[in-house]
């Protein structure tokens, strides 16, 4: 569970801004709202023109058309950021509907934002035209898309709605990289049978709080054990281990049981067989 915090503060700054400069409308005898309604619905235009606020609307639909830049810039460093996400087997589906996400919204926006340009620039021009509209086309057509791609995509919904990030705390993040780092120097990890237990012995810790440690980082036991294991396997392969030598001896030599484990855990890790990715070497 991931709460709220001050810095997300922040993002309510335009809804209050907006809040406070509509107020005099929200208290408005309904008779009067009505009829403004209606009469936007008739003049799209007044909706960037007219001033129902304190804010004139002009400045209201400048920062609109900032704010989504503003966010689509920040996704754009997270996708960024969790770019290894789309080498994961369970994650790279959801990371590929964000980023496409993500272009889309982008294409909208510039959409807009040239829309809104050309209208403020020409408006003469565009004053008896459909132009105006365009900007409410591309709106119900962005939506109609992400409609439909959800639908025929339902399995991304149901990702989404059991997706936990996990807010692992500063210590607890360098406690996990400390146990890593002792495992891998001390090549704890090429012991096969090397059991949690085993392990939280070895670090001299109780086993429910190594099991926390990684539950934290919303890992298994196996998987972080196996991560380690392939990434020292990826290191045998680039100094030409299989060229002397069998895949199922790198296994083994990588602490794995069996030749499929070792397959199954490679193909998750890297999306190749370990002959496919030494041949991407060459």
């Amino acid at each position: 569970k991931v709460g709220l915090n001050l810095k997300d503060a922040i993002h309510f700054i335009p809804f209050v801004l907006f809040l406070i400069s509509y107020s005099e409308f929200y208290f408005m005898p309904f008779d009067e709202k009505q009829a403004y309604v209606s009469l936007l619905s008739e003049k799209f235009e007044l909706t960037y023109t007219d001033n129902v606020g304190l804010i004139p609307e002009a400045i209201n639909s400048m920062g609109r058309v900032i704010q989504p830049f503003v966010y689509l810039i920040l996704q754009w460093l997270l996708i960024k950021k969790f770019k290894h996400f789309k080498n994961h087997r369970k994650r790279s589906k959801i990371y590929k509907w964000t980023k496409q996400l993500t272009l889309l919204q982008t294409i909208y926006s510039l959409l807009l934002l040239l829309t809104m340009v050309l209208v403020f620039v020409f408006s003469k021009f565009f004053d008896n035209t459909i132009f105006p509209q365009v900007s409410a086309v591309l709106t119900a057509s962005f939506f109609f898309y992400i409609s439909v791609y959800l639908f025929w995509h339902s399995d991304i919904l149901n990702y989404l709605k059991n997706f936990k990030i996990s807010k692992a705390s500063k210590k607890t993040s360098n406690k996990l990289l400390e146990i890593t780092q002792y495992v891998i120097d001390k090549q704890l990890f090429l012991k096969q049978d090397l059991s949690l237990n085993d392990l939280a012995d070895s670090l001299e810790i109780n086993q429910r709080e190594l099991f926390e440690f990684l539950k934290e980082h919303n890992l298994s036991y196996n998987k972080w054990i196996n991560e380690i294991r392939i990434n020292h396997s990826l290191t045998l392969i680039k100094s030409g281990y299989l060229d002397q030598y069998s895949v199922e001896a790198l296994a083994s030599k990588c602490g794995f049981k069996s030749k499929s484990t070792f397959y199954r855990a490679f193909k998750e890790n890297t999306h190749k067989t370990p002959v496919e990715l030494r041949a991407s070497l060459t």
